[in-house]
């Protein structure tokens, strides 16, 4: 399955230079034993590189031979091995368990590097052996869709943090203009305070000066019949 959709990947919308299939050959003997038309994938770690389908010419050891792997990214899989079916040199093996991480290359033919070689068809003005290395550095679709993802996430996670600083900006303008000042809360509590402790003690003149002026009256008056 991930080897179908990588090699429709790999093929939709490419130049036509891109889709010239690579040949695999043995090492050692020369035998066609693969191409690139049933790529599915690489490894840098392993140093492999896996097809969904060989030629007759690769001989796949029974399950009754098969092996674990002692050591590297690989370590505790069981696999069969892969021969030459001309010269019997080890060209790769086949993995019948692996750990999720290497799930993409269970089942399918992994070729070890060192053991292979490869022509790319028409090309006889350009460099045709493509080393290891280059190998090693076609991409999949899974590596692929891996780096957008990775991508994404920092894009989204900018985005977010943009979103957050606009927000405390404007809510900060927002606060500034309708805040007032801890000195001014008081100055205005201040004054209000006064301001009615005034007006109640002129009140308060104003009774005291009426009761005052009811209590002399009658006095007065006494005292002006009397003169």
């Amino acid at each position: 399955m991930a080897a179908n959709s990588t090699v429709v990947d790999r093929n939709e919308e490419d130049d036509p230079l891109d889709t010239i299939p690579l040949v695999f050959h043995c090492v050692g003997c020369r035998t066609i034993i693969g191409d690139s038309l049933s790529w599915v994938c690489a490894d840098q770690n392993l140093r492999t590189v896996s097809l969904s389908a060989v030629t007759p010419f690769v001989h796949v050891a029974t399950e009754d031979g098969m092996e674990i792997s002692a050591e590297g990214e690989d370590l505790g899989s069981t696999f069969v091995v892969l021969k030459c079916a001309t010269c019997q040199s080890q060209i790769g093996r086949i993995y019948k368990t692996t750990p999720k991480q290497l799930d993409m290359i269970r089942d399918m033919y992994t070729l070890d590097c060192s053991s292979i070689k490869s022509y790319k068809l028409g090309s006889n003005k350009e460099k045709s052996i493509k080393t290891t290395e280059e190998l090693l550095e076609i991409p999949t679709a899974q590596t692929l869709l891996s780096e957008i993802v990775k991508i994404q996430s920092v894009v989204v996670a900018l985005s977010e943090r943009l979103c957050d600083l606009e927000n405390q900006v404007n809510s900060n303008k927002r606060n500034d203009s309708t805040s007032v000042s801890p000195n001014d809360t008081i100055t205005s509590t201040t004054y209000t305070r006064t301001r009615k402790s005034s007006q109640n003690d002129m009140k308060r003149h104003l009774n005291e000066t009426n009761q005052s002026d009811q209590e002399q009256g009658p006095s007065k008056q006494k005292r002006k019949r009397v003169t």
